[in-house]
């Protein structure tokens, strides 16, 4: 029997790769921004206002993929509360019996005192972005059936410019890398296809949860700016400093979501190919 997913921030990044590997048997409906760019792919209807979300009967199932991240997460801006607390809170009280599945951020355990950060690592938010984010947790834990993914970095073709990996990319494909300080800096990246697929699984699942959403792997800025430069026959050249904290973490005692299927290096590969 087919179910209904309403997905929020359906012409974004994530959004796109769930619709892509989503359960024939889903419903798919879609929320976007009034205004912004229409959602392409296998979508039953899409809504740009909460208004029209009414002529909707009951739904199954809510993914809250919908977020501002601001340029600088230090930076507070209203939009923060109104995208990524108001929004899953206006959706809990129009389908209070569906199962709300956030997609969160590692942004709510703030700077790392100690590595590798695990799911029961208690959160520290250290910016308003990670702030906004566990507090959309705390307003999902009402709902009587809810899962929380706290989602590392997501790469892949046709992420938004700005964070190291698209940069680096970029930079590759022009000859020349450029890494701050001697590259040490660690981060756990995950595939926006392996995310997805965390994303369906913890729709499907039956259980409340709040869970680590990551590779588990750390691999750090000089091993991507190296592996970007074998495919594409560029230098790499370290320069300056890099004060930014590693981030790593552990599967130990996390929900098991599925395993990732897509090394980073072929993510890299297919994000030089795009």
């Amino acid at each position: 029997m087919p179910i209904s997913v309403l997905i929020t921030g359906a012409n974004g990044f994530l959004a796109r790769a769930v619709a892509a590997v989503a359960p024939p048997d889903w419903r798919l409906l879609g929320l976007l921004r009034p205004g912004s760019a229409t959602a392409e792919g296998r979508w039953h209807a899409v809504h740009e206002r909460l208004e029209t979300l009414q002529e909707l009967g009951p739904v199954d199932a809510v993914l809250h993929l919908a977020a501002r991240i601001p340029a600088d997460l230090r930076r507070f801006e209203p939009e923060l509360v109104a995208a990524n607390v108001m929004l899953p809170a206006q959706l809990l009280q129009r389908f209070p019996d569906a199962r709300h599945v956030l997609a969160s951020s590692v942004a709510v355990y703030g700077v790392p005192a100690t590595l590798p950060l695990a799911a029961d690592t208690p959160p520290s938010p250290a910016t308003p972005y990670g702030w906004s984010k566990l507090a959309a947790e705390h307003v999902l834990r009402m709902a009587p059936r809810h899962a929380i993914l706290r989602l590392s970095s997501i790469i892949g073709r046709g992420m938004r410019p700005g964070s190291f990996v698209p940069a680096a990319v970029a930079a590759a494909k022009a000859g020349r890398i450029g890494v701050h300080g001697d590259g040490s800096r660690l981060q756990d990246y995950i595939d926006v296809r392996d995310a997805a697929r965390m994303c369906v699984a913890a729709v499907v699942r039956k259980d409340n949860f709040a869970t680590l959403a990551v590779s588990g792997e750390a691999h750090s800025n000089a091993e991507v700016a190296r592996m970007l430069a074998a495919l594409c026959g560029a230098d790499v050249v370290f320069s300056g400093t890099d004060a930014s904290p590693s981030h790593a973490y552990t599967l130990d005692n996390a929900v098991n979501l599925g395993p990732c299927l897509v090394p980073l290096r072929e993510t890299l590969a297919d994000m030089v190919a795009g």
